[in-house]
């Protein structure tokens, strides 16, 4: 008789992870009503597309950072991470300052690539002792993290001492006892 056309359609049940599976083979039979019944397989190969499904995490939410107030400029302060397993574009991370005031921006340079952050000015521990830096992450399909990088700068002896004579000229008689006070001296640094 006449063929009859009979389709078996596949329906997703649960949502596919790609970042757990990439792809799923499954084997389908078909079998016929006769005696003895024949049937016949095919094999169905799916391949799971990426979707921008993931935010970029990064490693720490705050990085603590201790430099020294006499960094070189170019010196690397740290170098922060975000990881984000999605494929192509939508796991390229690119990082950028946000939320961070102008006079820290100056000190600090980015690179959006890779993460670090490398000394760019004169860090200078009687002017600021501490940096806060807000980074933020963003990702190829537009999905962002944020953390912190708490800079601290380290006091170096850069300051010579003033010294200023509070009496400038003194006499003292030759028999004055070992304990005569001279000159009063005061020293600021």
């Amino acid at each position: 008789g006449k063929r009859g056309g009979k389709y078996a359609e596949l329906v997703l049940e649960r949502a596919l992870d790609r970042e757990e599976q990439q792809e799923l083979h499954l084997v389908l039979t078909a079998v016929d009503g006769g005696s003895p019944p024949r049937s016949g397989t095919a094999e169905v190969r799916v391949v799971v597309l990426d979707a921008n499904d993931n935010v970029p995490v990064f490693s720490r939410e705050v990085y603590e950072v201790r430099v020294a107030e006499n960094s070189p400029p170019g010196q690397l302060v740290v170098r922060v991470s975000a990881a984000d397993p999605d494929e192509g574009s939508y796991g390229k991370v690119r990082y950028e300052f946000t939320q961070t005031s102008p006079g820290s921006r100056q000190l600090f340079d980015l690179d959006a690539e890779t993460g670090e952050i490398r000394i760019s000015g004169n860090l200078d521990f009687e002017e600021a002792e501490t940096h806060e830096l807000v980074l933020k992450a963003t990702d190829g399909g537009g999905l962002s993290a944020h953390c912190k990088v708490h800079v601290e700068v380290l006091d170096v002896n850069d300051n010579a001492p003033e010294i200023e004579l509070s009496s400038v000229s003194a006499s003292i008689p030759e028999d004055a006892p070992p304990s005569t006070v001279v000159a009063l001296l005061s020293v600021r640094d």
